[in-house]
């Protein structure tokens, strides 16, 4: 049976923090980071944001936030991976139960996670790294990383991209505390 109490209490919960999300980003990133460890995801310092529309997979335990992580609209974080089971299936054989991989997600410190990227399990991002919109990452991101495609490679340095924007950019010059 549904306990409509703790339905009731979840859709509350949501309904405010979506609320925030709209109306006051700042506390909402504060709340949301709240709620978040409240469900086990292990998130370190505080982020600076982490988009509503972000899938997280069940096993929130499994999923380490650095600080000063961005994380965009509809991404996805899986630390699960149930594949195996219909890979067998396809030689004709049949598992005895579901077979579950469980794996870690890991974020560094001040990564950025494009828009509807999807992070399987085991990956390791490292910090300062830039994972481009629609990427697919799997494994170990190099710290300083940027990341794009499906799958994934390395297709530049942040130092040197930064480096250069900074070069062009008069506006982000002065905006710059040395």
């Amino acid at each position: 049976m549904v306990n409509l109490k703790k339905l009731f209490n979840i859709a509350y919960k949501h309904s405010a923090l979506f609320v925030l999300y709209k109306t006051k980003p700042g506390k909402y990133v504060q709340a949301y980071d709240n709620y978040l460890r409240k469900l086990g995801v292990n998130i370190v310092g505080k982020s600076s944001w982490i988009d509503f529309t972000v899938w997280f997979d069940y096993l929130y335990n499994l999923i380490h936030i650095g600080d000063g992580v961005v994380i965009s609209r509809e991404v996805v974080l899986l630390t699960h991976d149930y594949s195996i089971n219909n890979a067998v299936y396809g030689l004709g054989k049949q598992m005895k139960r579901g077979y579950e991989i469980r794996r870690q997600i890991k974020i560094g410190n001040n990564v950025f996670i494009g828009i509807r990227s999807v992070i399987c399990p085991g990956t390791i991002i490292g910090d300062n790294s830039i994972i481009g919109a629609g990427s697919v990452v799997r494994g170990e991101v190099e710290p300083f990383s940027i990341m794009a495609g499906n799958p994934a490679v390395k297709i530049g340095d942040t130092r040197e991209w930064a480096t250069n924007k900074l070069n062009k950019i008069k506006e982000l010059q002065e905006s710059v505390i040395t």
